[in-house]
This record gives C-alpha cells, sequence and structure tokens, in this order.
C-alpha cells in the first residue's frame, strides 16, 4: 500500500518543467478553451511522449495552424501529422549572406554552364515559340452628336418597348 502511495505521489510532484512540456500545457489548455471538455488522468503524458523530441516552436506551430483548420478537439496523431509536414517542408527562408568570392565563383560556375555544350544541346531541344503576329489596332469609331443622340433615343426605344412587352421584341 505504501509503494501504491509512494507512486502516486510520485506521478503528481512538480518536477522542473521544461520549456516543451509549457508549451504543451499552454497549448492544452487553448484545446480546452476552444473546444471544450477536459483532460484526462494520462493524457498529458501521452502527449508528452509523442511530442518528446520535438521542439516547442515547432509544436506550438503545430497547434496554431490545427486551431485553424481542425474542427474536432485535435489528438496526437493530428498534431504529430502536422509536425511531420512541418519537417518535410524545405525551408528557404534562412538566408546566409555569402562573400565576394563565394559570389564571384557562383557567377562564374553560372556563366561557365550557360556557355557549354549541354547547356545549348538543352535550349535545342525545346520547342520554340511560335512568332508572334503583329497586333493590329482597333479602329477608332468617330461618331457624331447627332450619331450619338440618334443611337441614344434607339437604345431608350429599345429599353421602353423591352420595359412594357418583356423581351418579345429583343
Amino acid at each position: 500500500m505504501a509503494d501504491l502511495a509512494k507512486s502516486n505521489s510520485a506521478l503528481t510532484t512538480t518536477e522542473k518543467q521544461s520549456s516543451r512540456d509549457l508549451v504543451l500545457a499552454r497549448m492544452l489548455d487553448l484545446v480546452s478553451q476552444i473546444y471544450g471538455g477536459e483532460r484526462f488522468p494520462g493524457e498529458v503524458r501521452v502527449w508528452q511522449r509523442c511530442l518528446r523530441e520535438k521542439s516547442p516552436e515547432v509544436i506550438e506551430g503545430a497547434f496554431l495552424v490545427y486551431f485553424e483548420r481542425g474542427k474536432f478537439p485535435p489528438k496526437p496523431a493530428d498534431i504529430m501529422e502536422l509536425v511531420r509536414l512541418h519537417e518535410e517542408t524545405v525551408r528557404y527562408d534562412v538566408y546566409q549572406p555569402c562573400d565576394a568570392t563565394e559570389r564571384d565563383q557562383a557567377q562564374a560556375s553560372r556563366q561557365e554552364y550557360f556557355d557549354s555544350a549541354e547547356y545549348k544541346q538543352l535550349i535545342a531541344r525545346l520547342p520554340q515559340p511560335p512568332e508572334a503576329k503583329p497586333i493590329s489596332p482597333t479602329p477608332v469609331i468617330q461618331l457624331t452628336a447627332e450619331q450619338i443622340a440618334a443611337r441614344r433615343d434607339k437604345e431608350r426605344e429599345e429599353i421602353e418597348a423591352y420595359l412594357r412587352n418583356g423581351d418579345a421584341k429583343l
């Protein structure tokens, strides 16, 4: 009996929380606030076990994405799927400037490739774009004041006839 009480208290004692555990606790609290419901005993440990190798930023990001898309409270598998998608995504936003020598070498290498026979053969195999036909300008129609008035009167008559008879005459 004493062993059971000792193991029970070991589960409830608070140890120093890692930043991952703090983020997870905050996100699970948001889950409770957004979707309602409460956490069951041992649920937090399941979440911790599933996300033990992930960084706090990735965990938080996955939950925030799920909050935008999910209709039901998330399960660990839902969040893990988003974490995997995040890990598989190539990041292009990390820019590291290079020095002038590296830039010159890269430019020279690029130019060397463009001058190579391999590149020229590749370009030769590409389909040629169709020749562009010259665009003929739209003729400008100059109307006199009488012609404009006549067209306006005709349109007015057509509208009035439509309102009287429906579209029978159009």
